[in-house]
């Protein structure tokens, strides 16, 4: 009964999400869609209807891995 109504939690964020986005002017049948780190698993298992130009990127550590990348460009130095 729980695991039922979180997954139906789940599924319902992620269509209040997609419609956040078309209120706020995107185009979603034309708008690519990424989801990167944890959200991403979720987003994959409750994914609305805009599936098919939807990608997923389920490393959990890609935020930290971007501020890394992003804090390293702006020490100027390599990035490793």
């Amino acid at each position: 009964m729980y695991a039922e109504l979180i997954n139906g939690m789940m599924r319902e964020k992620i269509c209040s999400l997609e419609l956040e986005l078309a209120e706020r002017g995107y185009d979603m049948d034309y708008t690519n869609l990424i989801y990167v780190g944890g959200g991403a698993l979720m987003a994959r298992d409750h994914a609305g209807k805009y599936r098919s130009h939807t990608a997923y990127d389920c490393d959990l550590c890609a935020n930290a891995k971007g501020y890394e990348f992003l804090a390293w460009q702006m020490m100027g130095k390599k990035v490793a």
